[in-house]
């Protein structure tokens, strides 16, 4: 577990923003989707502009280091014209400038095992039954690095240094029987893994490695230099240089619970490994006394690419140890290795490309106009084919010695070379504002302004004829053309008894992720094709049941020829032509955006006033600080999907009216995907704020900011993914292309926040500090839905558990019996007495004949405490220099007391699947049902302390 990176550490004290532990700190702010926002440094935009992490970095942490901010502001509803490309809010860090003196930095932080607690208690919240839980495993994290900065030419040119690196190491918890751990696959034994190895080896010429990893292994290092040039008293330079350069090293394949048991060998394991480069060149030049200009140059560089341990370019092969398969209802075991299914071709890169030009002129009369034109050009290369290089199963340890298979899975370009799979393509934003900042009286600011987007592009996705034969229209459609103009207002007025009013409207775009874009154009319908079959319904006088393949079709007397003489390098010519007509049909899914497709927006208008009260008569001083603010937002356009593979219009209903599905015209095994936009989805938000920094007396150096908020967001679609698939199918609701208004997944209804902070030298000028953020806030919403897939039930193509549930009537008494409702018939083993708890302890009883709402429930409030606590000393050398230790607690409460600070969430999808069911066109089927306890998290459950030690001059 890492303590939170630095800039997500300053944002969520603020009170419109949330970071959610549980999924990488994925940080939303007012209510929108985490992948909305803009993160800026100096201006450069680091998000993860493709949009495939979490974290919403393109890095596997903060992309620069702590010791270079000089200053971090979070803003939902800025209403200058210079900012773009978000709807959720704008994140902006400054880094720190050399000057006229040396400065220089070494510290060294590390946390591990032993600065961790190790139990923590809970009450479930749908079982209502106290659960004890514990943390164990073996884990160290350290960090360290240097900042150094000073003049190059005194008064003139400046430098600053710096290099940061975060290492972790953390054992393996998993293996097979007998391997001394806490995880083992019961029944796959050492011996029968080097069987395998050595077969692999001697027969297939490949080494699969062992399954033994000293430790899973991570690393971040982080690179920042600057310089700025006061060229003279009219001109200045800035020119900044950063990289960051991280590797991930995650293990696959091994399962030790549940009826599927396998080990994953090594190399099947695979390393994430990141690099960013970015460039930036500034010029600030003031002409006049009343006309000024910037103009900055910027590059950034983002490579991520999967690297498996052996290699990428053999087969992945899974190996039955049963005689095969397991019985029908037993437990399947197997040995696997080779490249992830994921990882035999995935690679990524974004080049972008930023010019901006500003030019600002004071006009007299208190008018200060601002003119802008910027573009940004982006270049994006996406290596994604999955088991390009085969999949393969074996029934038995002695069908993979003697190379014969009994099902392959292959996909890949028409031509068969992976390399041909990949998507690449560019467009611009061209952005250009006016802005009128006018200083009508002395105590009143007014900012008037306009801006246009407008997106160009040259390159199109693949054209499928296949698909305009079948819907009448292309699915190459991209951006170019698409533009959208954004009035911008806002004010601040100065009014008496020192209160400030402050506010505004205007309209903001963008924040979807490349990602989206980029679906289009890695799945046109004929850029990759598939082959899957499997060698007969039975082996050895067992059906087939293995763990992937059992719904494969039986290969043809010609395709047998793909399962013998297997040797894991080349699939077989027949494999190979299967491939290349799949793609040439043009019958893979296809993703595609909407013709008539509209950039996203969100129309914002907020309200605040800050008030400072003097409160000395009652002996609390003055400096008291009150601030309110509510913000309103409604999306337009935003985006959603809708899959074209179903009919346009409904076929039938199910029992509780919801609408059924059928195939358009024909359903072709695929399903056809089209990014489109939706209406509907606003949100409110009110902060409330009280503040105080006290300068004299006792509490002298002491202060504290404590606020809460209330928030109320709605969407259709939330956009929850990268791939146009997940987005669509985990959205919980009851009609697929239709999707109705409800509580957003990011929607933290009530969120209270105290910080509070002390410094004070009590001998020389060596201080002590003492920092504590609380918060208490909602837990995530989340929705109960069926546990049944809802392509059979509903005609659907997903089989994600999404359709809701539908909760049955109650008799007079209020409860649910096994004749209550007639829509429902129960199953002989479904226990309708258990059921009817459920229904009340989850509040599920209140829609009692009705289709439960999307997003209706909420998971337990979280309740967090982190403390900092550091103490300057003197350090002697140089003059002045000081050697400071340092301690963070995080999750202060699990330390005093194991029942306090743990986290309990339904996780993504945010869907709790209970109730299996079937239906005729009048009556539900409710087979059986679950009582799904939610995920805990149990590292971020247990308090955890790192330890550091910071050397400044």
């Amino acid at each position: 577990m890492v303590i939170s990176p630095p800039i997500k550490d300053i944002v969520r004290t603020t009170p419109f923003a949330t970071t959610d532990p549980s999924n990488f700190d994925a940080l939303s702010i007012g209510g929108q989707n985490t992948r909305f926002n803009a993160i800026l440094i100096d201006g450069v935009r680091q998000n993860d502009d493709f949009g495939l992490n979490q974290n919403g970095y393109p890095t596997l942490s903060t992309p620069i280091s702590r010791s270079v901010i000089q200053a971090v502001s979070v803003d939902v509803a800025p209403y200058g014209v210079q900012y773009g490309s978000f709807t959720g809010g704008v994140v902006n860090s400054v880094t720190k400038s050399g000057g006229n003196d040396f400065h220089g930095e070494v510290f060294y932080e590390k946390t591990d095992q032993d600065m961790r607690g190790e139990t923590f208690s809970y009450e479930d919240f749908v079982t209502g039954q106290r659960q004890n839980r514990s943390v164990v495993g073996e884990f160290e994290e350290k960090t360290w690095g240097a900042t150094l900065s000073g003049p190059i030419i005194k008064d003139r040119l400046f430098f600053l240094l710096n290099y940061e690196k975060f290492d972790s190491a953390t054992p393996v918890l998993s293996g097979p029987e007998g391997a001394g751990l806490p995880n083992e696959a019961a029944g796959i034994t050492q011996a029968q893994i080097d069987q395998v190895r050595q077969i692999a080896q001697t027969v297939y010429g490949y080494d699969p490695l062992d399954w033994r990893a000293g430790a899973l292994e991570t690393f971040d290092e982080k690179y920042f230099a600057k310089l700025d040039w006061n060229i003279n008293d009219r001109h200045r330079a800035v020119v900044s240089y950063q990289q960051t350069q991280g590797s991930d090293l995650r293990l696959n394949n091994t399962t030790t619970s549940g009826t599927n048991l396998s080990v994953g060998l090594l190399s099947s394991a695979y390393q994430i490994v990141t690099d960013l480069t970015a460039y930036k060149v500034q010029l600030f030049s003031d002409w006049t006394d009343r006309f000024s200009t910037e103009f900055s140059y910027t590059r950034k560089e983002v490579e991520n690419i999967s690297q498996g341990l052996a290699g990428n370019d053999f087969a992945a092969m899974q190996i039955y140890l049963d005689s095969p398969y397991g019985a029908q209802s037993g437990t399947r075991r197997s040995i696997r290795f080779g490249p992830e299914r994921s990882r035999a071709a995935n690679a990524l890169t974004v080049d972008t490309t930023q010019y901006r030009f500003v030019g600002k002129y004071d006009a007299g009369f208190g008018h200060r106009f601002t003119v802008g034109v910027e573009r940004e050009e982006q270049d994006i290369f996406n290596l994604f084919v999955q088991v390009a290089n085969g999949e393969y199963e074996f029934a038995s340890i002695a069908d993979f010695q003697n190379r014969q298979a009994s099902s392959i899975g292959y996909s890949n370009a028409a031509t068969n070379n992976k390399a041909d799979g990949a998507a690449s393509f560019s467009y611009a934003q061209n952005s250009f504002y006016f802005q009128d900042e006018w200083t009508a009286t002395p105590n009143l600011t007014i900012t008037a302004g306009l801006r246009y987007d407008l997106y160009t592009s040259d390159d199109k996705p693949k054209l499928n004829q296949a698909f305009v034969d079948r819907f009448g229209f292309g699915n190459d459609t991209n951006l170019d053309g698409i533009g959208i103009l954004q009035p911008r207002f806002g004010f601040n007025w100065r009014a008496p008894w020192d209160v400030t009013v402050y506010g505004g409207f205007g309209r903001f775009q963008g924040g979807s992720p490349n990602v989206w874009i980029s679906n289009s154009y890695s799945n046109p319908g004929n850029l990759i094709g598939s082959f899957q079959c499997k060698t007969s319904n039975q082996v050895n006088g067992q059906a087939y049941n293995s763990q992937f393949a059992g719904g494969f079709a039986v290969c043809n007397a010609a395709q047998q020829a793909a399962l013998a003489n297997v040797d894991g390098l080349v699939v077989k010519p027949v494999a190979q032509t299967a491939v290349t007509t799949s793609a040439n049909l043009g019958t893979g899914n296809i993703n595609l955006i909407d013709p008539t497709f509209k950039t996203p927006s969100i129309w914002k208008a907020s309200l605040g006033a800050t008030k400072a009260f003097d409160l000395s008569r009652f002996n609390l001083g003055e400096g008291w600080n009150v601030t309110a603010e509510y913000v309103h937002s409604e999306l337009q356009d935003a985006v959603g999907w809708v899959d074209l593979s179903m009919a346009k219009t409904v076929t039938g209903t199910a029992p509780d009216g919801r609408p059924v599905y059928g195939p358009n015209p024909v359903r072709r095994g695929q399903n056809v995907l089209m990014m489109t936009n939706f209406d509907g989805g606003k949100t409110d938000q009110f902060a409330i704020g009280l503040g105080k920094d006290w300068y004299d007396g006792w509490l002298n150096g002491a202060g504290f900011n404590l606020s809460y908020t209330y928030l109320d967001s709605t969407d259709r679609s939330p956009g929850s993914s990268s791939t146009a698939s997940s987005s669509f199918g985990n959205n919980a609701l009851f009609d697929a292309n239709d999707p109705t208004l409800a509580d957003s997944n990011y929607e933290i209804e009530h969120a209270l926040k105290l910080s509070v902070s002390y410094s004070r030298a009590f001998f020389g000028d060596y201080r002590t500090r003492i920092g504590m953020f609380a918060q208490r806030r909602s837990g995530l919403p989340f929705s109960y839905t069926f546990s049944t897939s809802p392509a059979n039930q509903f005609g659907e193509y997903v089989t994600t558990f999404r359709q809701l549930l539908y909760v049955p009537k109650t008799d007079s008494s209020g409860n649910v019996t096994a004749t209550s409702d007639p829509l429902v018939n129960y199953g002989a083993n479904f226990n309708v007495a258990n059921f009817n708890d459920f229904l009340k302890r989850t509040g599920l009883i209140d829609y009692a004949g009705e289709i439960s709402p999307r997003n209706a429930f909420k998971s337990p409030y979280v309740t967090t405490v982190d403390m900092h606590i550091e103490q300057e000393l003197p350090a002697f050398f140089p003059g002045g220099a000081k050697l400071i230790g340092y301690m963070d607690i995080e999750n202060l409460g699990n330390l005093l007391n194991d029942e306090w600070g743990s986290i309990q969430q339904i996780g993504f999808p945010y869907t709790s699947a209970n109730v299996d069911a079937t239906r005729t066109a009048t009556q539900y089927n409710y087979n059986t049902f679950t009582t799904r306890s939610p995920a805990t998290f149990g590292t971020n459950s247990v308090w955890q302390i790192k330890v550091g030690v910071r050397y400044q001059f």
